[in-house]
């Protein structure tokens, strides 16, 4: 049979004959690894229907199947497979699982093929070279390959595994290649996976084989490992209760990494696994090197994250999230891999001194300020004419911010509503209403993001008040300055804590009866129910709190991010975590009349009456900071309800095929399908590149700065069991740490313990009256969680290079947040 050849007799040898993925999986089978048995079509099948491809730009005619070859294809499925019913029909590519290129997910696999069908698939398979995600892969960057050798295709034929659980595994980290095995898995088959349909679980393996991490995603649907779903695209809801479960446990996801250590070691380089488990017997479906992108910035400004805005972008944001905020955000900037960063050059063109790119960069990330600043006259007669006119445009607007009140913003909420209910407003004009308002008259109210922004004066005030209580009062220990001027309990960051500590005692007293009504509570807890018992004293404390705090949640900046009304399971999680203890907030209001006190005794009469000035803005504008977010997000909450509006009439009339997929198109994208200038394999197309591409940025690390070169905080001289930091709330603490990746892990964290994450935003804001000190990898002083932190009088250390990956859950911990230190003490 010339044509046909066991997967099992294969070598890498034979990457010319069969491609990449086929000689691999031949390696493994010779190496004793499980692999689904079966046997490959070799390209010479190829150019005998399609002769010689040369230029894989160009769709052939469909050939029509050989009688010769199909006599060895029905020979071949009686003597390697036998009686097997149910066929997974895969590309090999000679051009797939290169060390330049994978083409993951470009080429077909076709699942549950019956042996009669087997003709079709092969056919199908093989067009699949010219499929539009292939096309759009080789003009993305790989059309230099292409144009070399001739393009051909071999099709491995396997038995078909009705996977339960499946995913992939990298030998080496493909973003940072620091050696540790990253591992990603999922329920279902493994096709959504690879072409980022889903989320799946996050694990990292050290290489001492030691888990280091295990993050578990929200995992909405998988692919049904079911007959019916012949090419691995019909994805079907995943049940509450396993929604947030772990897909693998400890022992499995190490021996996945062992694995993936002996394939690296085969191979004599990393490697990009993938596997599945049938039940809970492991198969290995591919093994392909990792091809890692070059880690250079394809664009020409400097660019620089400012920190206390960073914490809005926690992770990428999705192509249409970053298309609405690139309507909103002012020119100062650009975005870059799904987050925003500004523009140092514009940034020293607005400064008054000769600053240095690194300078800016340390002064954006809050590191430091410069010791010394040389005023030029030019760059303060430009800037000084630039803030002029910026004031005429706009200066009454910002005195009348300074005026607003918690009481002025309550009334958004009906702006939100009147302005969604116009339907004849496209998404952008809805947005740009909700953001700016109608015009210079409409009370600054109904503007809560523009307050919002104006609010960020409070950073000038607290420059100001370090300078002065520097100047006036040397002795006064400066790193207690930050507990003067906080203390304001009209913050909706505080009375959401004790809206939750109430409605946390609240579902204690109901699970902790005997009733029908407890036992439908814990249902939904369990996930086996999604309603709470009408009419229940703890539902209705609940439905109130959902109208006053629904549109709140993790990312809540990210349009595709679910919010506490939509997800009740996860809130009454966080419940669970909130503990019943006493008021918190009014203990602190005692520490922080204190702290002024302590500090009117640095000073002479007149200097505290300027300090307290002081004190007071820096309060007032902080507070109005954290509540004008609060409104504003409701803007955000309203424009996502709109958008899944908008998706579900698209999936009624077939233009996109699952929940979710809006978010990887832009709003021109969304016009183009709606008046069918796009079709709807287009729209597919986009969104599957999107997808992936969004899921890459995810694990990346983040960039700081780009084309800039900030100067960096250097561990060397530091024991090695010292971590260091910037204080974002001074303080005190020795704990068990306990590392968490995000807030649906909140039951995790016990009393007492240290959180470290690798970022906090609102929605993490509960686990911070349980924990004993924070933690966080991203952050800054002037972040929500060096606010709310301050407030609750937490010691919190933020800044802190790798933290979530040098620290292990369970170790003590020695926290000194004044000077930023961390000690690991067991």
């Amino acid at each position: 049979m010339p044509w046909i050849q066991p997967l099992a007799e294969l070598t890498l040898a034979d990457i010319d004959r069969v491609g990449g993925k086929a000689a691999h999986l031949g390696a493994l089978m010779r190496a004793g690894f499980n692999v689904p048995k079966g046997f490959v079509i070799d390209v010479e099948a190829f150019t005998s229907h399609f002769g010689l491809v040369t230029d894989p730009l160009v769709r052939p005619v469909v050939p029509r199947l050989q009688a010769e070859f199909m006599a060895q294809i029905v020979a071949a499925l009686i003597t390697h497979l036998g009686d097997v019913k149910e066929l997974a029909i895969r590309s090999s590519s000679t051009q797939e699982d290169s060390n330049l290129a994978s083409f993951a997910g470009q080429h077909s696999t076709y699942y549950f093929v019956a042996p009669q069908r087997i003709d079709q698939a092969i056919v199908d398979c093989w067009m699949s070279l010219w499929s539009q995600a292939a096309l759009a892969y080789r003009r993305a960057g790989w059309a230099e390959i292409a144009s070399g050798e001739p393009v051909r295709m071999a099709i491995i034929v396997q038995q078909m595994l009705p996977a339960t659980r499946s995913g992939v595994a990298f030998s080496q980290d493909p973003i940072t290649g620091v050696n540790e095995c990253v591992i990603e898995a999922t329920w279902g088959l493994g096709a959504a996976l690879v072409d980022g349909r889903v989320s799946p679980d996050h694990a990292r393996v050290s290489e001492a084989g030691e888990l280091i991490s295990y993050n578990i995603s929200d995992k909405q649907y998988q692919v049904s490992p079911s007959p019916s779903n012949l090419d691995g695209n019909r994805l079907q809801e995943v049940s509450i209760a396993r929604r947030h479960q772990a897909v693998l446990s400890t022992l499995e996801v190490e021996r996945i990494a062992n694995i993936s250590q002996q394939l690296e070691a085969l191979f004599e380089q990393p490697q990009d696994i993938e596997w599945s488990y049938v039940d809970e017997q492991l198969y290995l479906l591919q093994s392909r090197p990792i091809t890692s992108q070059a880690k250079c910035h394809n664009i020409d400004k400097k660019l620089v994250l400012f920190k206390p805005l960073a914490e809005n972008f926690t992770e990428p944001l999705t192509p249409l999230t970053q298309d609405l905020l690139s309507h909103l955000l002012p020119s100062i900037g650009a975005f870059y891999n799904g987050r925003f960063y500004l523009d140092a050059d514009i940034i020293s063109t607005l400064s008054p001194f000769v600053i240095s790119d690194t300078e800016i960069a340390d002064l954006m990330l809050l590191r430091h300020s410069p010791k010394r600043l040389k005023l030029s006259i030019a760059k303060l007669l430009k800037s000084a004419s630039f803030f002029a006119l910026a004031f005429l445009m706009d200066g009454a607007n910002w005195i009348r911010a300074a005026r607003s009140t918690p009481e002025s913003l309550q009334g958004y909420r009906r702006v939100v509503d009147k302005i969604i209910q116009q339907r004849k407003l496209g998404i952008a004009q809805t947005m740009h209403r909700l953001v700016w308002g109608r015009g210079f008259f409409e009370p600054m109210s109904n503007k809560a993001f523009v307050l919002n922004i104006s609010a960020g004066r409070y950073f000038l005030y607290i420059g100001i008040l370090n300078a002065c209580v520097t100047r006036f009062a040397p002795q006064y220990p400066i790193k207690q300055l930050s507990k003067t001027y906080h203390g304001r309990r009209d913050m909706q960051s505080l009375q959401l804590l004790e809206e939750l500590r109430h409605l946390s005692q609240d579902l204690e007293e109901a699970l902790d009866s005997d009733s029908n009504e407890a036992e439908q509570i814990k249902n939904v807890l369990s996930g086996q129910a999604t309603t709470l018992p009408h009419g229940h004293p703890f539902t209705i404390a609940f439905d109130k709190f959902i109208s006053s705090f629904g549109h709140r949640g993790p990312r809540e900046m990210e349009v595709a991010a679910p919010r506490w009304r939509e997800t009740p399971k996860a809130l009454l999680e966080l419940l669970r975590a909130t503990p019943v203890q006493a008021d918190t907030i009014n203990k602190t209001h005692g520490s922080y009349l204190a702290a002024r006190d302590e500090l009117h005794a640095y000073l002479k009469p007149w200097q505290r009456k300027f300090v307290e000035h002081l004190c007071n803005k820096i309060a007032h504008f902080t507070a109005l900071r954290e509540n004008t977010r609060h409104y504003h997000i409701m803007a955000f909450a309203a424009i996502r309800q709109k958008l899944l509006d908008k998706e579900r009439q698209l999936i009624e009339n077939a233009k996109l095929t699952q929940n979710g997929d809006i978010f990887f198109l832009t709003i021109s994208d969304i016009e183009a399908l709606t008046d069918n200038t796009k079709t709807s394999e287009e729209a597919q197309t986009a969104i599957r590149l999107r997808r992936r591409q969004w899921h890459r940025r995810a694990r990346g690390e983040l960039v700081e700065c780009i084309n800039i070169e900030a100067s960096t905080y250097t561990n060397n001289d530091l024991p090695e069991n010292v971590l260091h930091g910037q204080c974002a709330s001074p303080g005190y603490c020795e704990g068990k740490a306990r590392v968490i990746f995000s807030p649906q892990q909140a039951k995790h964290l016990q009393p007492g313990e240290i959180l470290v994450a690798p970022y906090t935003d609102p929605g993490w804001t509960p686990l911070f009256i349980r924990a004993s000190g924070i933690i966080v990898e991203t952050g800054s002083f002037l972040s929500h969680a060096g606010t709310v932190a301050r407030e609750l009088h937490v010691p919190c250390i933020v800044d802190v290079k790798g933290c979530t990956q040098e620290i292990k859950t369970g170790q003590r911990l020695r926290l000194n947040a004044t000077s930023g230190r961390i000690e690991t003490l067991i």
